[in-house]
């Protein structure tokens, strides 16, 4: 039975590759990257969803690409546009989005047009 185990797994998942992968620095780096995040995004997702702010974070994600991009056009760092772009964002939110009710309408005009 651990022959037909092993055989089937050789044809899915070759661990010589994946051995070979994992050689490589930028492979680890993005591993440990990815578990850091997802670590991350586990605490602070249902947090995120208690407070209702899901739409928030979705606006905020797609601003940075506009602050990338206009750090791109201008010759600057993409990822200092993005965190810009970022911060600008939430800015923008929590200063006209106070209120619970209007937040959603607010982070929707404001992607709109900053995108």
């Amino acid at each position: 039975m651990s022959n037909k185990f092993t055989d089937a797994m050789s044809h899915l998942f070759d661990v010589s590759a994946t051995i070979d992968l994992l050689q490589y620095d930028f492979v680890q780096q993005a591993l440990i990257a990815g578990a850091i995040l997802g670590l991350l995004a586990g605490v602070i997702g249902p947090l995120i969803v208690s407070r209702q702010m899901s739409f928030a974070v979705h606006g905020t994600s797609e601003l940075s690409l506009t602050g990338a991009s206009a750090a791109l056009l201008v010759g600057i760092s993409v990822g200092a546009g993005a965190i810009v772009g970022s911060v600008v964002a939430a800015i923008l939110f929590g200063l006209l989005g106070a209120k619970a009710r209007d937040r959603d309408s607010v982070i929707g005009v404001i992607m709109a047009f900053g995108l």
